[in-house]
């Protein structure tokens, strides 16, 4: 599923890069972002932007990823620092590049001086100016979840001030991780949906990560929770992956590369 799922994304691309040399479309220069925001720390928002960037990556599409999160920077435990002990450990791996900026203009400029078609910014630990400034300015925006009714609540809050900042509804959406049981991902899932947000409902990915130790352990050793061991924790990681490349590219627009890529399926 998620190998016909990149094979969707990267039919997109090809698809827009031909009607672009065809005159029906002029591209911008600058990359499609996705970006990674939460309002508290420890949901896996490092984690999830670390391993669609690799998937990403893995489909031949050309990825930069941007680490804003200084906090975990300074602990040695950011994005960049993922990156750069995957090219250490695992030489033999899809690499990503990952640059380090210190602001929200600088994550910006340096995803739109990339030169890349996709650029992944992984935003602060918890929700500042800077996050509005990169959710106005991202394709699509994606918030870990951690289940609780505290942290559930103030993602609403989060959801709404950025919408109140001017971004779409439809290019939110939130993700639960560290699921422990199937019925706290279905109760959360039903309250997020039925507590709409300035007038408009939050879009919920139904693909959830649920909480594994080889998940922790995967990031740890330079790996994505794509790559985690044993191989039967992959299942869960690959289908929230698939759901946040799906998710952004509903927003986007990418129903015609879905289509392409049936027909060619077939």
């Amino acid at each position: 599923m998620l190998q016909f799922t990149l094979t969707v994304i990267r039919s997109f691309c090809f698809s827009v890069i031909l009607l672009s040399q065809r005159g029906h479309v002029h591209p911008s220069p600058s990359p499609s972002i996705i970006a990674f925001v939460s309002q508290t720390g420890n949901v896996m928002k490092t984690t999830l932007a670390a391993a669609v960037a690799v998937a990403l990556g893995e489909a031949g599409i050309p990825t930069v990823a941007i680490d804003l999160d200084r906090e975990h920077r300074a602990l040695g435990a950011s994005l960049e620092t993922w990156a750069a002990d995957r090219r250490v450990r695992h030489p033999e791996r899809v690499q990503i590049e990952v640059e380090a900026a210190e602001t929200a203009e600088e994550a910006l400029q340096l995803a739109r001086r990339s030169g890349r078609e996709m650029a992944i910014i992984d935003c602060p630990s918890r929700a500042t100016a800077a996050t509005a400034l990169i959710a106005g300015a991202a394709d699509f925006v994606v918030m870990p979840l951690v289940p609780g009714v505290k942290d559930a609540a103030l993602t609403v809050v989060t959801v709404g001030r950025i919408i109140m900042a001017g971004v779409r509804a439809d290019r939110l959406a939130v993700i639960l991780t560290r699921v422990s049981t199937e019925a706290e991902a279905r109760d959360h899932h039903a309250w997020l949906r039925a507590t709409p947000v300035c007038g408009q409902e939050i879009r919920v990915i139904d693909a959830v990560v649920p909480e594994r130790t080889a998940y922790r352990n995967a990031i740890g050793k330079g790996l994505t929770i794509l790559e985690a061991q044993p191989v039967s924790v992959r299942r869960d990681a690959r289908a929230a992956v698939n759901g946040i490349i799906e998710a952004y590219m509903e927003a986007s627009g990418a129903s015609g590369g879905r289509e392409t890529a049936q027909r060619g399926a077939a």
